[in-house]
């Protein structure tokens, strides 16, 4: 290594000029390489340093492979979560307007509609049941609690009955079924107690009756 240049008496003449401080006149990797290729180097250093070069280049063609990798396999996982995520809304929808997430919202529309017979059932003691309570209230109003008691309860039995082992069984727990057991139970066994009906007046008037009218 001593005798490296013994031969290139001229290389340690260079000179290679002021340095700059300006970003543009910055020497880089590909300029050495050239700048190899140019003046009188010795082959061994001129082959290391090329090597170096070729190396570092290598690597550097490596380090953006594997970027660009990763960088796709983030932009494909993102896409199926987003996949997903609009199939998973896509099947709450159809079940939620449909009643079956195999079958698509617009194809339901275009069936012709069809009153099943639970529905006229429902409508049909609705309306009975409507008019039964005003009955009650304008005739005897003495007795409407009664009245009030036994359709109160039987109609929490019959969902329950209807519910509980469904899908639909934590509707059991809205705040509506809460409020008519407790009214029933006040005006049952507490008829006298102002302050238990002035609550119960005010859950039926108020958050009950807000919630018929958002629902």
């Amino acid at each position: 290594e001593s005798s490296l240049f013994e031969d290139d008496d001229d290389f340690f003449d260079f000179d290679p000029g002021p340095l700059s401080n300006n970003d543009e006149d910055a020497l880089t990797l590909r300029d050495l390489l050239g700048f190899l290729d140019e003046v009188r180097v010795p082959d061994s250093l001129r082959k290391r340093t090329k090597a170096w070069g070729e190396k570092i280049m290598g690597e550097r063609k490596k380090v953006v492979s594997r970027a660009r990798s990763k960088l796709k396999e983030f932009q494909n996982g993102f896409k199926r979560r987003g996949e997903l995520l609009r199939e998973s809304g896509s099947r709450t929808a159809r079940r939620l307007i449909t009643g079956d997430i195999n079958k698509k919202v617009r194809d339901y529309v275009k069936e012709p509609p069809v009153v099943r017979m639970i529905d006229c059932l429902s409508f049909t003691l609705g309306v009975l049941l409507l008019v039964s309570s005003e009955f009650m209230a304008i005739k005897f109003p003495e007795h409407f609690w009664i009245f009030y008691v036994i359709t109160a309860w039987a109609m929490i039995v019959t969902r329950c009955f209807l519910w509980w082992g469904g899908e639909f069984k934590y509707f059991l727990f809205d705040f509506c079924y809460y409020v008519n057991a407790v009214t029933s139970i006040v005006v049952t066994f507490f008829p006298r107690d102002t302050s238990l009906l002035q609550v119960c007046f005010v859950w039926a008037n108020g958050p009950v009756a807000i919630a018929m009218v958002t629902w």
